[in-house]
């Protein structure tokens, strides 16, 4: 299937490649652009599918999450300083450990730059806990948050404008990754004001 839809895509980007040659007028530019910029994320959506496939029969092992936020969060300080964001991370000394694999990068990395793009705020918290027998992992925000009843129907459906970031990962991917590694996701009001997102993962033995 996901090479049904490249092959879609491919014929899409042709026909816009044909355009981008023609004397387009301003408006007409714009919309040639995000249209290009459509095709690139469904590319990276695609891409992502793929690699989920493929992580089905991944060998989940022990990875270190305060390793994880300061790497991610430590990439993502330039796009939100171009935003003039200020990214904060909270996490305890000992290092904390959870059973998960590859695909554990790209989920925080695709939630912090979500709520870099979209939350409107000026603050991004980073943190994680141990609430036994889980690891929480949360990106919190400032911003303008979800209203309660939307919050509702991202958590049944899965499906939201809001979460969802210019890399085109949705929060249903962010949900499959995440049931992946037998953890669970929830989407609640944040104490700085805005949203968090809030995922669990099982503790790595012997942490």
């Amino acid at each position: 299937l996901s090479h049904e839809v490249a092959n879609k895509s491919q014929i899409i980007q042709s026909s816009l490649d044909l355009l981008e040659s023609s004397n387009l007028d301003n408006k007409q530019q714009i919309l040639l652009n995000k249209a290009n910029q459509a095709v690139e994320e469904g590319g990276r959506v695609i891409d992502m599918i793929r690699e989920l496939r493929d992580m089905k029969t991944e060998e989940l092992q022990a990875i270190s999450i305060n390793s994880l936020v300061k790497g991610v969060t430590k990439r993502k300080q330039a796009l939100a300083q171009e935003k003039q964001i200020t990214i904060e991370t909270q996490f305890p000394k000992n290092n904390l450990k959870v059973r998960g694999g590859l695909l554990l990068e790209p989920l925080l990395s695709n939630l912090v730059e979500n709520a870099i793009e979209h939350s409107g705020g000026s603050i991004i918290r980073v943190s994680c806990e141990r609430c036994n027998p889980m690891i929480k992992l949360s990106v919190e925000d400032d911003g303008i948050g979800i209203p309660k009843e939307t919050r509702n129907q991202i958590e049944n459906q899965m499906l939201s404008q809001r979460i969802k970031n210019n890399n085109g990962l949705g929060l249903s991917l962010v949900k499959e990754i995440v049931e992946l590694y037998e953890g669970s996701i929830e989407i609640k009001h944040s104490e700085l004001g805005g949203t968090a997102v809030h995922v669990y993962l099982n503790c790595a033995e012997g942490t």
